[in-house]
């Protein structure tokens, strides 16, 4: 049993979050972990630039985070120019509603009835949610 504990720990099985510090949690997110990147996004909202941010909350997307994939989307949509930015949040909003985030499943079809108009997105999609 005791070699059992040692590997979880090794692998970081065994790291609550309280335990996981900033640097271990900034591991954890750039090794996969959907929602340790989550939390460097909010965290980063505090001291970051924007971009910083963005690229936290795009790698917990990425990392298959639900919340992330709606926070992700919605910073596209907020930082949308062209109709081809809002087809990518689209795409992960989709994503989140699959996952089981409700909200993603009412924007996802607000926004793809507005991107079947025949429109053009010169402003981004803000407008149309």
């Amino acid at each position: 049993m005791e070699v059992f504990s040692i590997l979880l720990t090794a692998f970081g099985a065994l790291t609550t979050p309280a335990e996981c510090n900033l640097p271990c949690t900034m591991d954890k997110a750039l090794s996969g972990d959907g929602l340790a990147a989550l939390k460097m996004a909010e965290e980063s909202t505090k001291t970051q630039s924007t971009e910083i941010v963005e690229n936290w909350y795009r790698i917990a997307a990425e990392n298959g985070n639900a919340q992330g994939q709606l926070a992700y989307a919605k910073v596209l949509i907020s930082a949308s120019r062209h109709r081809q930015d809002c087809i990518r949040a689209k795409f992960w909003l989709e994503r989140a509603s699959i996952a089981g985030e409700s909200v993603a499943t009412a924007l996802a079809q607000r926004l793809a009835a507005a991107l079947s108009e025949p429109r053009t997105f010169e402003n981004g999609c803000k407008g149309a949610l």
